[in-house]
């Protein structure tokens, strides 16, 4: 095939492809997800391209800039329908996409070419490149299941983050050392190749070496690398307990740590009793001192993370008495259900089932607040936020809505399923996969459900609260959900300082992003009230703010009753997480969970 027919060729066919991608929720800015799915075709791009430019009597390195250049102009065209689209849908944070786009694809495709250039002498050279692309995704899947860290580096497709409930995706140092790492690497092979065909570049290769051991020894240092060994270093301070062992910041007070090894030793018990089983092995728990050390050491910044068929948790900030700390302990007496070698409830056999796996933790948790999920269920549907249970039940449905409102309503109806058919046919059910084990009507279950959830009576701030709490889309349906979740972060950063101005600044961006955005308004209304502008509070919102068509009620609602439940939940919860990074956890064996949750 002629160059310029196959350059037209990739051309269109990636044209196409970013042109579908603009099509589907969170792909259709430039972001993370655009770039990441850009970058699985584009790095096959340069890797062939690598291949093909080594013809007879051309350079290693020679092949590896052609190739590479080529596929860096090939990179281009997925970057105009792209930036087309953001006449159609809001791009917040274009700069920072584009230089996304850059570390992940663009330079994916000069490694990818770097290897192609470097097998191109291989006996099957485009097979050799396909094995090794594919070989590296096994590895990254292989490191996930059997080390601690959920996010993933790969030399081709860049970086997954992993935990699909953390919306802030930064651009942080490690990402930088791993890019690094993976141009030294190609480098170092690159050179091997010159040096197979000119005797006399030894001192090129000797050069590639150190630079490739030289940037290992930079990603180590950075936490790119990170096994259970590596973790458990990094934390420094180690306690036993006869089922929980416990891994937490060096600079943790003793006692505290004992306090709170104690309530997880409490919680287990409470488990035990719940499933009516143990745990065959002991259950390692990994505490953090603050959400930035949990993302850097295993790449979820604010979501509690289980991987049930390793036995371990790991927890932001832990206090004693959180139910979040049941909830991941949880995971892990489920691991005791199902089979391994997963020890998950997988949908028709195939993949994990979301719905059950969370339902069964928020049913063992059952929350400990002024209202549990039945009443928060019932308040959902008595407002008319309540989606149809059977689309939730499906995984597809659950991804599908807000976090909060389906792992709520799944919770509800799972600990609806125990307590009416046993805790045995909950068991079955989750190995299964499937609530119609045993013949058992689904849809009946739900009727039911359904109609004890109508009987319940709630007080009377419920509806309200029940609104901001659960009017919420899921990640895929918000708008800059990457970016907002940076600003929802700064928010709280400021709140937590009591930089009132500066909060105040965050939540106006917010608003002029995102005009509905419930949190940012009542937030708003807060922190106008707290700065003596109570003529702001009560003015009715920016015209500017008008314009996506958000209903102009919740300025008055947030102002009759949701500020004030927003000021007592939030404000103390932003103070709690700022003392335990100072001082690690609460020693008193207290419940900290009161309130609204």
């Amino acid at each position: 095939m002629r160059p310029a027919r196959r350059t037209w060729l990739w051309g269109a066919g990636l044209a196409v492809y970013a042109g579908v991608l603009c099509a589907l929720p969170l792909f259709d800015v430039l972001a993370f997800e655009f770039a990441f799915a850009v970058g699985l075709p584009l790095t096959w791009a340069g890797g062939l391209a690598g291949v093909r430019a080594r013809a007879p009597g051309v350079a290693p390195l020679t092949a590896w800039r052609r190739g590479g250049l080529w596929a860096s102009a090939l990179a281009l065209v997925p970057l105009v329908p792209i930036t087309l689209n953001g006449l159609r849908v809001q791009n917040c944070a274009w700069g920072e996409g584009l230089l996304i786009y850059l570390l992940l694809p663009v330079t994916g495709a000069w490694v990818a070419a770097g290897w192609g250039a470097a097998l191109a002498r291989t006996r099957a050279p485009r097979l050799a490149f396909a094995a090794l692309w594919i070989g590296s995704v096994a590895w990254g899947v292989a490191v996930f299941w059997r080390d601690p860290p959920v996010d993933v580096f790969n030399p081709f497709l860049g970086y997954w983050p992993g935990a699909l409930y953390d919306e802030v995706f930064e651009i942080e140092d490690r990402l930088w050392w791993s890019r690094l790492e993976d141009l030294a690497y190609v480098a170092l092979a690159v050179s091997l190749a010159a040096l197979r065909r000119d005797r006399r570049r030894v001192i090129a290769l000797a050069a590639a070496l150190a630079g490739a051991v030289a940037a290992h020894a930079l990603a180590l240092g950075a936490d790119v690398h990170r096994d259970a060994a590596h973790l458990q270093a990094r934390l420094g301070g180690t306690l036993r307990g006869p089922h929980v062992v416990l891994y937490y910041p060096a600079e943790w007070p003793t006692d505290a740590a004992a306090s709170l090894l104690w309530d997880l030793e409490f919680a287990h018990a409470e488990l035990r009793g719940f499933f009516g089983r143990t745990t065959t092995r002991p259950v390692h728990v990994y505490a953090y001192p603050s959400d930035a050390v949990k993302k850097r050491l295993m790449g979820a910044r604010r979501t509690n993370i289980a991987k049930p068929w390793q036995w371990t948790v790991h927890l932001n900030t832990p206090q004693v008495g959180d139910a979040v700390s049941l909830h991941e302990l949880a995971h892990v007496f489920s691991a005791e259900i199902a089979a391994g070698p997963h020890h998950l409830s997988l949908y028709r056999g195939l993949v994990p089932h979301m719905p059950l796996i969370e339902g069964l933790a928020e049913a063992a948790t059952w929350q400990r607040g002024r209202l549990d999920l039945h009443q928060w269920s019932a308040a959902m549907r008595r407002i008319g936020k309540a989606p149809p249970l059977a689309a939730v039940l499906e995984p597809t449905g659950f991804y599908a809505r807000h976090g909060r409102t389906a792992y709520t309503l799944v919770g509800s109806f799972t600990r609806y399923f125990r307590d009416r058919e046993g805790p045995e046919a909950l068991a079955e059910a989750y190995r299964a996969g499937s609530f119609a084990v045993g013949g058992r009507d689904v849809d009946r279950l739900v009727a039911d459900w359904e109609a004890m959830l109508d009987g319940l009576t709630l007080p009377d701030e419920a509806l309200a609260n029940a609104e901001a709490r659960f009017d919420r889309p899921a990640i895929f349906a918000k708008v800059c959900a990457r970016e907002m979740a940076a600003l929802r972060r700064g928010l709280g950063r400021a709140m937590g300082a009591a930089d009132l101005p500066a909060a105040l600044a965050a939540a106006d961006r917010m608003l002029a992003f995102v005009a509905g955005e419930v949190g940012a308004r009542l937030a708003r209304v807060h922190l106008l009230h707290a700065l003596g502008r109570r003529e702001a509070a009560r003015a009715p919102p920016p015209r500017r703010w008008r314009r996506t068509g958000a209903p102009g009620r919740w300025c008055g609602r947030g102002r009759a009753s949701g500020w004030p439940i927003w000021r007592r939940t939030r404000a103390t919860r932003w103070r709690r997480g700022r003392a335990i990074g100072r001082r690690g956890p609460r020693p008193s064996i207290a419940t900290s969970s009161g309130g609204w949750r």
